[in-house]
C-alpha cells in the first residue's frame, strides 16, 4: 500500500472513531439505561422477530458470549424474552418486548433530536455516498 492510501485510511479511522464519540456523547436517552449496541440489538431483534443468539452475533460481528453478556442486560431490562426454538432445544430465540419497543422508539426520538441538526446539514447525496463506503468496508471484511 502506498504512502498516500496509508495517510488516507488512517486519517479515515481517526474520523470514524471521532463521529462514533460525538454520537455517543449526544446519544442522551431519558435514563441513561439503553446503549448504542443495546439499540442495535434491540433493532435487529425487532425486525427479526425469534432470531436466534447466534444470528445476532453474526450480525453485530461479535462472540457468542458477549452477545450473551449482551442480551442478559436485554433481558433483565425487559426488553427481550428468550425462548427455547421448537425445533432444536439447544438454540434460544429472542423476541422484542413492548417495553423494548418503547425504548427503541425513545431512541430514535432522541436520535432525531439530537442529530438532526448535523445530519441535516450533510446532503442527501453525501450520506447515501457514506452508507454505501461503510457497505463496501463491511462486505470486504465478510469476504476475508
Amino acid at each position: 500500500m502506498n504512502n498516500i492510501n496509508t495517510k488516507l485510511l488512517s486519517e479515515f479511522l481517526s474520523k470514524a472513531v471521532k463521529v462514533r464519540r460525538l454520537i455517543e456523547q449526544t446519544s442522551s436517552f431519558e435514563d441513561k439505561a439503553i446503549t448504542l449496541l443495546q439499540v442495535q440489538a434491540l433493532t435487529y431483534i425487532h425486525t427479526h422477530p425469534k432470531t436466534p443468539v447466534g444470528s445476532l452475533a453474526d450480525e453485530l460481528s461479535m462472540s457468542l458470549s458477549a452477545v450473551a453478556q449482551l442480551t442478559n442486560r436485554l433481558a433483565d431490562a425487559g426488553y427481550i424474552q428468550r425462548e427455547d426454538s421448537l425445533t432444536d432445544r439447544r438454540i434460544i430465540c429472542l423476541s422484542i418486548t413492548q417495553e423494548g419497543a418503547r425504548q427503541m422508539a425513545v431512541f430514535k426520538k432522541q436520535l432525531e433530536k439530537n442529530h438532526f441538526k448535523v445530519l441535516s446539514a450533510i446532503p442527501e447525496n453525501d450520506l447515501k455516498e457514506l452508507v454505501r463506503i461503510f457497505t463496501n468496508i463491511l462486505e470486504v471484511q465478510n469476504q476475508e
